[in-house]
């Protein structure tokens, strides 16, 4: 169990429970990974197409 778990978590003033907090830091880990994927793949084409550009010149 995460720290900011232990310490309670609160949305409006109203208590989350531990599972429900637990399942957001999931989520949130989740699309963090994605996102970070896909920034790889971006990195990956725009090295490609300057490879290819210069190949042609």
């Amino acid at each position: 169990m995460s720290a900011l778990v232990r310490q309670g978590v609160t949305w409006a003033g109203k208590p989350f429970g531990a599972a429900v907090a637990e399942a957001f830091l999931a989520a949130a880990s989740h699309l963090e990974a994605g996102y970070d994927a896909a920034l790889d793949q971006h990195h990956r084409e725009v090295k490609q197409a300057r490879y290819t550009a210069l190949k042609a010149d």
